[in-house]
């Protein structure tokens, strides 16, 4: 029996009338709307003054650490469309990562809504009605997306990957939750004791969505026992989870650094340090990514 061997060379495709082809280009289109919405709620916001003004100190720090990470998975969005249109690997390898930037951004904002019951409040039904619209559609458009592209190569194994290969998407998605769960420890165990108080707000956000990467890194860890090629989708989507994680952490300590007294140098620094490791890990998983089909 042949063996299929996973390359970065053109395939060529199906018919482009075809549901699946159809579908690819659907996809393309939603992640190209998104991206555009995303950048005219941000436009919007600081147009309108909003960034200085809106709700309280902490309602505005909290939101006012969004537009890098929203802007970077924004960036991913265009151009995982632009590669889906073009058929491109690419645009698979994008797309996941934009789909785990979408999943840890709708899980942050549904628990801070919850935690505040501003899904709860209609004294402004636009307003309401838009925060609901907001976690849904980041929601359905991740999930969607992750679904499509595990869905075209479910039958796919990773027998083609070296060991060394295994190794390295394996050990990466099983520090992930090992790293969250010592720091989510640290923050209710001692952290948040003496914290100030928007710190805390921020802070106290984080449990859903770091727990829905945890849950994308033990499934992949799983299809790397299985031998399964999910393990690349869902490692590029624990990648996009995470890059959102530590680009929001900075923005909010660099924007609200009178919040942290003493030596910031120490925990920007490792911060940077998950984020260059969690691109490397991106793009070894990127060069593990067969060609969409």
């Amino acid at each position: 029996m042949a063996t299929t061997t996973l390359t970065k060379q053109a395939i060529p495709g199906p018919d482009k009338n075809t549901p699946r082809e159809t579908g690819r280009l659907i996809l393309a289109g939603t992640f190209a709307l998104t991206a555009l919405g995303v950048s005219a709620f941000w436009a919007s916001w600081f147009a309108s003054g909003d960034y200085a003004s809106a709700g309280d100190a902490c309602y505005r720090a909290f939101e006012n650490a969004f537009p890098i990470p929203d802007g970077v998975m924004s960036m991913l969005l265009v151009a995982a469309a632009l590669g889906l249109v073009r058929r491109s690997a690419i645009g698979a390898a994008l797309g996941l990562s934009a789909c785990g930037m979408l999943l840890y951004l709708a899980s942050l904002d549904t628990l801070y809504n919850l935690q505040h019951g501003a899904f709860m409040d209609w004294s402004d039904p636009g307003e309401t009605i838009s925060k609901i619209y907001i976690s849904l559609h980041c929601y359905a458009l991740g999930i969607w997306g992750i679904a499509a592209f595990r869905s075209a190569r479910r039958k796919e194994t990773v027998a083609a990957f070296r060991p060394a290969s295994r190794l390295l998407v394996g050990t990466f998605c099983a520090v992930v939750p090992l790293g969250l769960g010592i720091s989510s420890l640290h923050w209710f165990v001692s952290g948040q004791q003496a914290a100030p108080e928007c710190v805390c707000v921020f802070r106290n956000a984080f449990p859903l969505a770091d727990g829905l990467v945890v849950a994308m890194a033990l499934l992949a860890v799983a299809d790397v026992a299985r031998r399964r090629q999910g393990a690349v989708v869902w490692g590029l989507a624990v990648c996009g989870g995470l890059g959102f994680r530590v680009l929001i952490g900075l923005a909010f300590r660099i924007g609200n650094a009178g919040l942290f007294p003493g030596d910031a140098a120490g925990p920007v620094a490792l911060e940077a340090g998950i984020l260059a490791a969690t691109l490397f890990a991106a793009r070894a998983l990127w060069l593990l990514e067969p060609n969409p089909r």
